[in-house]
């Protein structure tokens, strides 16, 4: 074969073959309150649901949600939240926001929470259903942020267990594996999860704390098998935009 044929079916080749694909750049997006970025699953269809983001194929689901604030300072900032929506004379946000706080079950003991009920039913209501002056129901969100500042956050392993039952809830499932890792300096935890009884249907998890937060990237439906090895893609490739630390004060 002469150089010249050589050439000929190089560029021949080159042109069947095309010039070579472009990388592909990872998707951003907000969920809740963490900006997040990460490779999208090739072939996958991208929801978005605000709080929730979820990338489905064919009855595959993995889902990437803030389930709000687990940190002493998290609640403190969403109670404050909902003071200034008092403020603003916006009753039924108030009241709609506070209530969706689980403070009951995620900050206090039964014998504080029933030491702090009537202050924070008082907050609640906002005289809506009851006469209170607007002082009354500022005194009762000032009590109750003083309140929970004087709780302690757990460490991350902690909270994970304690929320556990939100994670699971409706299904009978228990912690298989846990590690403990790091997400552009942010603490996280991975789990391994399985039918409590027959130790089957493994699902996983990624928990993140930022912004006081907690963001969970978790599968849902689907064949474990099947979707662990894009799961485990989309986790490693995920990172988090710098902190831009809270802009509410509790002073």
């Amino acid at each position: 074969m002469t150089r010249c044929t050589v050439a000929i079916l190089a560029v021949i080749l080159s042109a069947a073959c095309g010039p070579a694909p472009e990388p592909q750049e990872p998707v951003r997006f907000t969920v809740g309150l963490h900006p997040v970025s990460l490779m999208e699953p090739d072939g996958w269809e991208h929801l978005d649901h605000g709080l929730e983001h979820r990338f489905h194929k064919d009855l595959l689901q993995i889902s990437v949600a803030d389930i709000g604030p687990v940190t002493r300072d998290g609640y403190r900032r969403e109670i404050g939240h909902a003071l200034e929506l008092f403020r603003q004379e916006r009753l039924e946000d108030a009241r709609a926001h506070l209530s969706g706080l689980p403070l009951k079950a995620a900050v206090f003991t039964p014998r504080e929470w029933d030491t702090i009920r009537g202050t924070w039913f008082k907050a609640v209501d906002g005289g809506l259903t009851k006469p209170l002056s607007d002082n009354d129901v500022e005194f009762a969100y000032r009590d109750l942020l003083e309140m929970v500042g004087s709780k302690q956050t757990e460490p991350l392993a902690e909270l994970v267990h304690r929320i556990m039952p939100d994670l699971f809830a409706g299904t009978h499932r228990e912690v298989a594996e846990q590690e403990a890792v790091v997400v552009d300096g942010r603490p996280g935890v991975r789990l391994e999860t399985w039918d409590r009884l027959s130790h089957d249907h493994r699902r996983s998890f990624l928990l993140i704390l930022n912004h006081d937060n907690l963001l969970v990237v978790r599968m849902e439906l689907g064949d474990y098998e099947e979707m662990k090895p894009v799961f485990d893609a989309l986790v490693d490739s995920l990172s988090l935009e710098p902190d831009q630390g809270s802009t509410w004060s509790a002073s």
